[in-house]
């Protein structure tokens, strides 16, 4: 494929030699006869090489390859065609990053072949560009399948934008609403042009956001669309892209580039609407997910109303348990998914005990041989009524295995040692904790002096030794703990069986009391 070569040379006879040489070689040619005309070719049109005379009419070859640098969309090279008295000229244009030059009168094989180098170059650097930008939106790809952190996949985005558009600044306005499904509203732009708010209008953008299209505006309308304290710092502005963050079901908002130095071509406008498609589908994603989660919250907060329901001695212990494991695994290397899965494993921890008999483990004093095997039943139970919901399976291994031993004389496997699985270990500590701290049928709470010697006692015998030797030195030091028995605790959460969904969400904030 063959290129467009400008050749600017104020010699009639010499533009038309060099034309039909490069015709013949298949090359598509323009010629002119000042620098004014190449510099108005060069801002219309796109070249590959550019062969011009170093004293041309005008400001000269040196003036050309100034206003190239400045003109974003020209990857074209220069070539200096000079006489021999004027090679300082030359090489002056050498170093402002001219190709080669070429003496006059040229030898047309040495010219061609010059040429055919130059566009070789030409061809490569494109070639080198298309690779950096499959790169760059290849990396936004993977970023945006598996990333579900909305802060992960705006950075990304506007990484992504800001290198393929060489923005001075980008603004980014995504909405938010009441929703406990809805992403984070966010709004901000990320420059010191515009620090007090965006420079456009939501309302007088809205023709252009609402087709989903993403569009280019000049500078009329760059104008017309900007908020009244940024008209002027809009007069500036050469044109923007306007990107709309709309999904065929959602808008997510949209995100604005404007340019103080260059009109965006075509060529940016349908780069930018491929990274606009992968931040939509990422926006889309973490939307679907935090429905997912949404409604997982809700099904785990149904399922505790119902137990704590039939068990109303003990009201309360389920979340105490979530929260005394939430306050616990922060201190322990755990991954947040981790974190998050033994927070709902100490939610339903217990839930078995929907299919017991509560009114005889209600008594007063110990339960009979036959009580204490009923008793053992529910770990059971609740990993049989849990195993049909696909979405609790990973918590299943915690919630059985959460009566077990370290010593291996628990229920109901039996298991030893690191053959429990590590969240079960992490249950047994803090369920026992809560049943300690709490008054019984059989026996008031425990002091705490006497808790943490319980603790201790059985270290190595019922828990981990080096778990209940973190969760000793926690409990010691950490105010949390106190709270979560508090009165204040459940006036901040909700009363019992009136729990909002966000105490169910294990990155809800406990509110402790500094004074504690």
């Amino acid at each position: 494929m063959q290129g467009r070569v400008l050749i600017a040379d104020g010699e009639g006879e010499v533009r038309e030699n060099l034309r039909q040489l490069l015709e013949d070689e298949g090359y598509s040619v323009v010629c002119v006869e000042s620098s004014k005309e190449a510099l108005k070719e060069l801002e219309s049109s796109r070249f590959d090489i550019i062969l011009t005379d170093v004293q041309m009419s005008g400001i000269g070859s040196t003036g050309v390859l100034k206003r190239l640098q400045q003109l974003t969309h020209s990857d074209a090279v220069t070539i200096i065609l000079t006489g021999q008295a004027t090679v300082d000229s030359a090489i002056e244009s050498m170093k402002l990053g001219a190709f080669d030059y070429i003496l006059k009168p040229f030898n047309p094989d040495e010219l061609v072949e010059t040429v055919k180098k130059a566009h070789n170059f030409v061809l490569l650097q494109r070639e080198n560009i298309s690779l950096k930008e499959a790169m760059s939106l290849y990396k936004l790809s993977e970023i945006s399948i598996s990333s579900l952190n909305i802060d992960t996949i705006i950075d990304a985005v506007l990484r992504t934008l800001r290198d393929e558009t060489k923005a001075d600044t980008i603004c980014l306005k995504l909405e938010g609403n009441n929703s406990n499904s809805s992403l984070e509203a966010k709004d901000g732009c990320f420059s010191d042009y515009c620090s007090d708010g965006c420079i456009f209008d939501k309302k007088k953008l809205f023709p252009y956001t609402r087709r989903g299209e993403v569009v280019v505006l000049n500078q009329e309308e760059v104008i017309q669309t900007a908020a009244k304290n940024h008209k002027l710092t809009a007069e500036s502005i050469k044109s923007a892209i306007i990107i709309p963050l709309k999904s065929a079901a959602r808008n997510f908002g949209y995100i604005s580039i404007p340019s103080f130095d260059k009109v965006f071509s075509e060529g940016e406008r349908k780069v930018v609407t491929i990274i606009a498609s992968q931040a939509i589908a990422a926006l889309e994603n973490v939307y679907l997910h935090n429905n997912i989660q949404k409604s997982f919250r809700e099904v785990i907060q149904g399922l505790v109303y119902a137990l704590e329901a039939k068990e109303k001695y003990t009201a309360g212990h389920s979340i105490r348990v979530a929260y005394y494991t939430k306050t616990f695994t922060e201190n322990l290397k755990l991954t947040p998914k981790e974190r998050d899965d033994l927070f709902q494993a100490a939610l339903l921890h217990d839930i078995g005990k929907i299919g017991i008999r509560i009114d005889s483990l209600s008594k007063p004093g110990s339960l009979t041989a036959e009580e204490y095997e009923i008793f053992k039943v529910h770990p059971k139970l609740g990993k049989k009524i849990l195993e049909p919901i696909s979405f609790l399976s990973n918590i299943i291994p915690y919630i059985y295995h959460h009566h077990e031993r370290f010593d291996g004389n628990g229920y109901p496997e039996k298991l030893k040692g690191d053959n429990i699985p590590y969240g079960a270990r992490i249950l047994t500590i803090t369920d026992s904790y809560d049943v300690m701290t709490s008054d019984r049928p059989y026996r008031k709470r425990l002091k705490d002096n006497e808790i943490i010697k319980e603790l201790e006692n059985c270290s190595g015998t019922q828990f981990d030794p080096e778990l209940v030797k973190i969760f000793i030195d926690i409990r010691k030091h950490s105010k949390e703990f106190e709270f979560i028995r508090s009165d204040e605790f459940f006036k901040n959460i909700g009363k019992m069986y009136t729990y909002t969904t966000n105490l169910f969400n294990p990155d809800f904030k406990l509110f402790v009391n500094e004074k504690m």
